[in-house]
């Protein structure tokens, strides 16, 4: 049986409990960054089949994966009446 003392025991749970906490939370952070950054600018909706989409590529102009329609992002007006 292996003998260790309550001291060196208590320390090395303590020491990983505060790795892994350390590792979850830098991890949390980045993958926020990252959905708050890349949804906003690239969340799209179709009016004609109303499916809900990500486009990564920055254009006024996308094509939905399920109805292949194409939409204009929100914002934007396309007409004669347009500034």
């Amino acid at each position: 049986m292996i003998s260790i003392e309550l001291t060196v025991a208590a320390l090395a749970y303590v020491s990983v409990s505060l790795l892994l906490l350390t590792v979850w939370i830098v991890f949390e952070g980045r993958r926020k960054f990252v959905k708050v950054f890349s949804v906003k600018e690239s969340l799209w909706c179709c009016p004609v089949c109303l499916h809900d989409y990500v486009d990564s590529h920055p254009r006024d102009i996308s094509k939905c994966p399920r109805c292949q329609s194409l939409n204009v992002r929100r914002g934007k007006i396309i007409g004669k009446g347009a500034p």
